[in-house]
């Protein structure tokens, strides 16, 4: 799904009541205007991905108002979306609270645990959901106990749990993919490709079930049937590394170095990308050393990508680090001498050391190249 889910109709698919289970009295009803306005504004940054703003939003709303149950419940959904599993889990825990036995909630704190990895914890919330939940359980809590198995590396069990997914429910397409992958690595192969199948009966775009049916293609040593589900997969999801990398490796197997020389760059490039959108999460968060760090290992994976050099000198220049913001700006403008970003951090760092003729050229530059270039003038009116 591209869309997000809405938390207040996310709310009341968790909160639907089970039989002999009381409803919920904790919802907005009876709360003046102005907290249902600020429920709203919380659900509209989490609508628009500002996990960040929806989680402070909703933590505030659950400090003054704690018998709030959907702001323990937006709180605790926001904070999953940014990885913040203990904040999630203390959330869902305090929704229990005041409304136990939910299925819906403890199959939300059940997949916060597995998340963090608290397999143990993860297992006795999905089963608790299913018990609770008994005829109406949802189909993705046997596919969380699966995905917890695989982890552990029980593949034969995790088996055992998709395939209760599909019995369950025969149009779960993940529960097809993710029981493909558990019998490819059982090594049971016309059963994973006859999975993997399924699942492009039911979606023709998944690229992850081309990619398996690549993978059972490549273990048969049919090397050309590996060539075309890969072309598939990478061509529905170019950004996925792993993709790239076996189309390479079964590429170069055929005897194709060109393509895959080519294929190989584009894992690189797909490679240093994730690197870099962890960096740009780590920066919304203020968290430069570990940004740095994502940074270094982008541009590990591909030494050429111009993006990923350019934030490390913001990042290095955060850090304070000028020396170094200093040799990646002129590292970028040896390569590529029209890059008005790296101009511009090359002046802002002059500036900083005192060098103002030079970050008077700097400015100049980043003018002549790129006139609209954002704080450029304000920044030569400075030093001038």
């Amino acid at each position: 799904m591209t869309r997000v889910l809405s938390i207040l109709l996310l709310f009341f698919i968790l909160m639907k009541p089970m039989s002999g289970v009381a409803e919920d009295k904790s919802t907005t009803s009876g709360y003046p205007t102005e907290i249902e306005i600020r429920l709203r504004e919380a659900e509209d940054a989490y609508q628009k991905k500002e996990w960040q703003k929806s989680v402070e939003l909703y933590a505030r709303l659950v400090e003054e108002r704690p018998e709030l149950l959907p702001a323990h419940v937006g709180l605790a959904i926001s904070a999953v979306k940014l990885a913040e599993y203990p904040r999630a889990i203390a959330a869902f825990q305090r929704a229990l609270e005041l409304q136990p036995e939910t299925p819906g909630l403890q199959g939300e704190l059940a997949d916060a645990y597995r998340l963090s990895g608290q397999f143990h914890e993860a297992e006795k919330w999905y089963r608790r959901a299913i018990e609770t939940a008994k005829e109406n359980a949802s189909v993705s809590w046997y596919i969380g106990l699966g995905l917890l198995e695989t982890s552990r590396g029980d593949y034969e069990k995790a088996r055992q749990y998709y395939i209760s997914a599909v019995l369950y429910d025969p149009d779960a397409t993940i529960a097809y993919q993710n029981l493909g992958v558990v019998l490819l690595e059982q090594n049971r192969l016309d059963e994973a490709d006859a999975a993997f199948q399924m699942v492009l009966e039911q979606d023709d775009t998944m690229a992850a079930a081309f990619y398996g049916r690549g993978q059972v293609a490549a273990k048969r040593r049919d090397l050309n049937a590996a060539r075309r589900f890969y072309s598939r997969a990478v061509a529905l999801d170019p950004d996925n590394a792993s993709f790239h990398y076996a189309h390479a490796q079964t590429l170069f197997r055929l005897g194709a170095q060109e393509e895959g020389q080519e294929a190989l760059t584009r894992y690189r490039r797909a490679k240093a990308q994730v690197y870099l959108r962890e960096a740009y999460q780590l920066r919304k968060k203020q968290q430069w050393k570990e940004a740095l760090a994502q940074l270094q290992k982008s541009v590990e994976a591909d030494p050429t990508f111009t993006e990923a050099i350019l934030e490390r000198a913001y990042v290095q220049m955060r850090l304070g680090e000028f020396d170094s913001a200093k040799k990646t700006c002129i590292q970028i403008l040896h390569d590529n001498p029209d890059t008005p970003r790296a101009h511009y951090y090359l002046g802002i760092i002059e500036a900083k050391q005192d060098n103002l003729d030079a970050a008077e050229s700097a400015f100049l530059e980043v003018i002549r190249l790129s006139p609209d270039f954002p704080d450029s003038y304000p920044q030569l009116a400075q030093i001038r």
